[in-house]
C-alpha cells in the first residue's frame, strides 16, 4: 500500500504484467497486513513490495511467494 495526497493506493497487476494505481479504502491493520475495505476485487493481484518506485503502466515481474522473501 502507498499513501499519496492523503489517499491509500495499491498497484494492481494486470494480465499483461502492467500495473495500475488503484485507490482503496483501508480498515484495520494486523502487523504488516492491512485490511482493504473497498476499491479492489478480492481476486486482484497487487504489487507486494516496491510500490514507492512504481508508476501507472510500469511492467513488473511476478515471482512466487517463497522467492519474494
Amino acid at each position: 500500500m502507498l499513501l499519496r495526497e492523503g489517499f491509500a493506493y495499491v498497484f494492481r497487476v494486470g494480465n499483461d504484467y502492467k500495473v495500475a494505481q488503484t485507490k482503496v479504502a483501508v480498515g484495520r491493520r494486523f502487523g504488516e497486513r492491512i485490511e482493504i475495505l473497498a476499491g479492489l476485487d478480492p481476486a486482484a493481484r497487487v504489487a507486494a513490495t516496491g510500490a514507492g518506485f512504481l508508476a501507472d503502466g510500469d511492467t513488473v515481474r511476478v515471482v512466487g511467494a517463497s522467492a519474494a522473501k
